[in-house]
């Protein structure tokens, strides 16, 4: 597959420490409880056990996003993923000065006030996930 951005100028290191921010209550609990399964079977499936970042699992539920995302930040987390809850996301994007990368799992409803955000959601991925799965199904079909 050809390269189709240079990123080579781009410093980047691998996370020491990852911080999942999900809700485990409430109507998000199983897609919660599938995010960290799917995040821990890749910790543990990580061949080099000394080059695993720690991972600090906190719950959202309670709504008060801001503060447990400053709380991963005073922990050591330089990586965080989630919300996923919409109005969660919302809270996170209103917040000033992001510290840390942070991958949101869903979309805001209003527009991010700063910081080094990234919103993964089905809007913007749903022309990838069809091209997969018509890739997948073509390569069935041979």
């Amino acid at each position: 597959v050809p390269i189709l951005i240079d990123d080579s100028y781009i410093a980047w290191a691998p996370a020491r420490t990852v911080a999942l921010l999900l809700p485990f209550e409430g109507q998000f609990a199983k897609a919660a409880d599938a995010v960290r399964d799917g995040f821990m079977a890749a910790w543990f499936a990580d061949p080099d056990p000394d080059g695993r970042p720690t991972l600090l699992v906190r719950d959202t539920s309670s709504g008060d996003v801001r503060s447990i995302y400053d709380g991963v930040v005073e922990e050591g987390a330089d990586f965080v993923v989630g919300p996923l809850r919409r109005s969660a996301v919302t809270q996170l994007a209103r917040s000033p000065g992001l510290p840390v990368p942070t991958l949101t799992l869903n979309h805001a409803d209003a527009p991010a006030a700063g910081g080094d955000t990234r919103a993964d959601t089905r809007a913007d991925t749903q022309a990838d996930t069809q091209a997969d799965t018509q890739a997948d199904t073509q390569a069935y079909a041979r």
